[in-house]
């Protein structure tokens, strides 16, 4: 039984998430969970066949809250987390079965992903499976509509950072890393929806936030090599706020593609 967890922001619905429900291949036992972020829904007619149950955080609290809130609230042994406007792709969900069906010892899964504005996906091209160290410099693990796993190992992670308003996923992928291997799948079973304006990924201010707190909670255990890489990442990503010198990007433990990286924000910031 796949328990599939919608959260749903202030003044937005799921529809994008729930159209795609429609024809991802949702089997009777299986639930949806919407939660909304400090604000009741109401469900359009066109939805009423699903087996979703409406829920909401008693105050704006953020997504994560929302994701915590429906995976306290699941039935499923198998959590999937869908972000409101993402969307599965056709049988989507027959396919999740499949894998899991495939392979009982497996705690966690990632699925491959495309974009909506049909940009180029690197998703198939990862290993079988992911450690710790793969995700160390880039969530390669995806983002939250890509997260398949057991409750069991959901709850054992500890759940979504509910004070991390961005990268709470790559977040929780590292804790996840460090209980088990993720197990990644080829096909692009997601879309991300990367033409809406106001993603919290292109939120320069919360990104800026959101590695700051990855490093504290992870930095003590990475080698220097990587914490001085994002160490020039948020020198570069305060530079183009206008906070810091750009001098500060370079780091000298860094390996070149820290400098590569620093290169193109200085250029991207003069366009």
């Amino acid at each position: 039984m796949l328990s599939v967890i919608i959260p749903v922001g202030p003044e937005r619905d799921a529809h994008q998430a729930l159209s795609s429900l429609l024809t991802a291949g949702l089997d009777p036992s299986d639930e949806v969970i919407v939660v909304g972020d400090g604000h009741s829904l109401q469900l359009d007619e066109a939805f009423k066949s699903l087996p979703i149950t409406l829920t909401a955080t008693a105050e704006a609290e953020g997504a994560n809250a929302a994701r915590n809130l429906g995976a306290s609230l699941a039935t499923g042994e198998i959590l999937c987390f869908l972000d409101d406007d993402d969307q599965y792709e056709h049988s989507a969900l027959k396919q999740v079965r499949s894998v899991v069906a495939q392979a009982q010892e497996a705690q966690v899964w990632s699925l491959g992903w495309c974009f909506l504005s049909a940009r180029r996906s690197r998703s198939d091209q990862r290993p079988s499976h992911l450690l710790e160290q793969d995700i160390w410099r880039r969530n390669s693990a995806g983002g939250c509509s890509s997260m398949v796993l057991r409750k069991t190992t959901f709850v054992e992670s500890g759940g979504f950072d509910e004070a991390m308003a961005s990268m709470q996923d790559w977040d929780l992928w590292i804790r996840i890393s460090r209980i088990t291997s993720i197990t990644t799948t080829r096909n692009a079973l997601v879309v991300y929806n990367d033409q809406h304006s106001e993603r919290i990924s292109t939120n320069q201010t919360a990104r800026i936030d959101g590695l700051t707190r990855l490093l504290e909670k992870n930095a003590s255990s990475w080698p220097a090599p990587v914490i001085a890489f994002h160490q020039a990442r948020l020198a570069a990503a305060k530079f183009r706020t206008e906070n810091e010198s750009w001098w500060s990007i370079f780091k000298i433990r860094a390996p070149l593609a820290s400098a590569l990286f620093a290169f193109r924000e200085l250029f991207t910031v003069r366009q």
